[in-house]
């Protein structure tokens, strides 16, 4: 009986090996102009997402061909093949990387440095700005996506900011900062996944802001069905064969 009893342990953790989760990995990206946020910052590898060259407070074209950052480096710098891009037709001048840093430092109840929480990304009233992660994994990996946004304390209160995924509106408030989370995201079958950025006001004044962006591998695929009943049978026939 020790004997069974010592296979069906060794089959019953090969299953758990094959079903449990794998650790998760991730990818950080800084939207931000001269404070750029990139390689090793607090033992994580960084990303940067300034496509009119960091000099802030210029517009950003969405048109352009062209990955705004391609092959985005996971958190432990290994190359994902991943690329990340706004897209989307540019209908104003109102959307672009803020043009000044703020000294007020967010970093601790987020945990994102301050290079990373301290500029951003702003989109206009009049505009709905689309991002989009291609070339992601098809193999029922689904991911676990978080947008943080902050706005300078300084000056005049924004509006809300509200971030669309997964077919659901989530909105944070940018002067305290905030930051919303979707989980279980599914890509399509080209791999990608897309959300959007908006601002819930409607004056002239008024501008939704990101500020960093962060994108995890929440699960892998499990073994199918048929692949778990042959384990289930061997487990038995392992138990016939002592007998």
């Amino acid at each position: 009986m020790p004997a069974i009893q010592s296979r069906l342990a060794l089959v019953f953790f090969l299953l758990l090996g094959l079903c449990a989760t794998v650790q998760a990995k991730t990818i950080f990206i800084d939207l931000g102009k001269n404070t750029q946020t990139t390689g090793v910052v607090n033992g994580d590898t960084w990303n940067n997402f300034a496509p009119n060259n960091g000099t802030g407070g210029g517009t950003v074209d969405p048109a352009d061909a062209t990955p705004d950052v391609p092959n985005l480096l996971f958190s432990d710098g290994v190359n994902s093949g991943i690329d990340f891009d706004l897209t989307g037709t540019l209908s104003s001048n109102n959307q672009g990387i803020g043009g000044a840093d703020w000294t007020q430092d967010f970093s601790g109840s987020f945990g994102y440095p301050v290079s990373a929480t301290r500029d951003m990304f702003f989109v206009h009233r009049t505009e709905t700005n689309t991002f989009t992660f291609s070339d992601l994994l098809t193999d029922g990996t689904r991911y676990t996506l978080t947008v943080f946004g902050a706005f300078n304390p300084a000056t005049a209160d924004r509006p809300l900011t509200i971030i669309n995924a997964g077919g659901a509106d989530k909105s944070y408030d940018p002067n305290s900062p905030g930051e919303v989370t979707f989980a279980n995201l599914l890509p399509d079958v080209l791999g990608v996944i897309t959300f959007t950025a908006r601002t819930a006001g409607s004056t002239s004044s008024d501008y939704g802001h990101i500020s960093v962006i962060t994108l995890a591998e929440a699960s892998a695929a499990v073994p199918e069905p048929a692949t778990l009943s042959l384990f289930a049978v061997g487990a038995l026939a392992l138990v016939r064969r002592r007998r």
